[in-house]
């Protein structure tokens, strides 16, 4: 399956790398330190100076939807002159908010696939900032920012951080079961970095789930209830890909015992 792109509401992307940045000489210690510096900045319309607040460690414009590569460096300079599209000509002052409610646990890397009872797939891409998230800014009068302005201690001094794309560790692995007039359950599981990992399925829930991984070791689907008006037209079946690649098609499965597929080793 494709991994689908998200840019965080920027023209371009945004994908990790290590790179070295242009930051502020004198680094703020301090939340409130940073708050000063910024709302100076954007009142004086001082670009270098704004601008040097944030904490770009993690741009590189040699992303996979890059139609011309660009340089670290060039990245980093795109994203300065876009970003200040968006501050406000009349700032009056920049104020410290906490970050909004359930904010962390939204917005915390996820290295692993995602696991969660309600959780289908996003196709593998992930956001992470480039500073911990500690607070954010709102500025007076509001402004129309593709980003919260969130900031973070990071290296012993406050930043404002950026959203950094990436994709998760591993290959694409997906079951995709398909039934007529009938229910079904089933589970596979799949290994990661030699460690097994099951994903419960039904015809109501993760029925579109993708993980990442390295293979899918084995998957087992039985009916759990047959149409009796439609009986002599009711099946099921399952695909196994890895890679968007049909590693496995089980066919039509048309009586109700348990169908299991295992890997060869």
């Amino acid at each position: 399956m494709k991994r689908l792109l998200f840019t965080a509401g920027l023209s371009f992307v945004i994908v990790a790398c290590t790179t070295n940045c242009v930051l502020v000489k004198d680094p703020p210690t301090s939340a409130e330190q940073l708050r000063q510096k910024f709302e100076s900045a954007l009142k004086a319309r001082d670009t270098n100076a704004a601008m040097s607040l944030f904490y770009l460690d993690g741009l590189e414009g040699d992303g996979p939807y890059r139609r011309t590569p660009l340089s670290s460096a060039e990245t980093q300079a795109a994203f300065l002159r876009e970003m200040w599209l968006f501050f406000p000509t009349n700032v009056s002052k920049i104020k410290v908010a906490p970050l909004p409610k359930g904010f962390q646990a939204l917005h915390a890397p996820k290295e692993d696939d995602g696991m969660g009872d309600d959780w289908n797939g996003d196709n593998g891409w992930r956001m992470r900032w480039s500073v911990p998230p500690a607070g954010m800014f709102e500025s007076q009068p509001p402004a129309m920012f593709p980003t919260p302005l969130i900031y973070g201690k990071i290296n012993g001094a406050f930043y404002i951080g950026i959203p950094i794309v990436y994709t998760a560790p591993g290959k694409s692995l997906y079951v995709h079961t398909l039934a007529s007039s009938v229910t079904y359950t089933g589970s596979w599981v799949f290994v990661k970095n030699g460690k097994e990992h099951t994903v419960s399925f039904s015809d109501h829930t993760n029925q579109f789930r993708e993980c990442w991984g390295d293979y899918i070791k084995s998957c087992t689907v039985q009916k759990t209830y047959t149409d009796p008006n439609v009986q002599h037209q009711s099946w099921l079946n399952f695909t196994i890909q890895e890679e968007g690649t049909n590693i496995f098609e089980s066919g039509e499965i048309t009586n109700n015992e348990p169908f299991t597929y295992k890997r060869e080793q």
